[in-house]
């Protein structure tokens, strides 16, 4: 991936029954994502595609989606940005009428949430 401006976009299930989890920490300074419905693991120090990741796009579309953003201070990480899209369409905007979790750990510092 390019620098600490280069963006990683994921995008949720599309069946509307399902139930994932998406967990991303930081891992010195690249990240550790693992995200369980589709049991995958992806590690800074196993290659370079989550090294430099400046930004992280979610898109939740048919599904439930519990997404855990914890402490990514040491990385290069600035935003990290959810959004709801409706049903089959990651560009769309709208709604899937699942419930979405996010839960965000922050910093002892003064941390910006929006």
């Amino acid at each position: 991936m390019g620098g600490p401006n280069a963006t990683l976009s994921l995008y949720g299930s599309d069946d509307a029954n399902s139930i994932e989890s998406i967990d991303i920490s930081a891992n010195g300074q690249g990240l550790l994502l693992s995200r369980d419905m589709v049991n995958m693991t992806m590690d800074s120090n196993d290659g370079p595609h989550l090294n430099n990741v400046g930004r992280i796009y979610f898109a939740a579309l048919d599904g439930q989606e519990n997404i855990h953003v914890h402490d990514l201070s040491g990385t290069d990480v600035k935003q990290a940005r959810h959004r709801s899209r409706a049903p089959g369409n990651p560009n769309a905007s709208g709604s899937d009428g699942q419930p979405d979790h996010v839960t965000l750990d922050g910093t002892a510092g003064a941390d910006s949430l929006w």
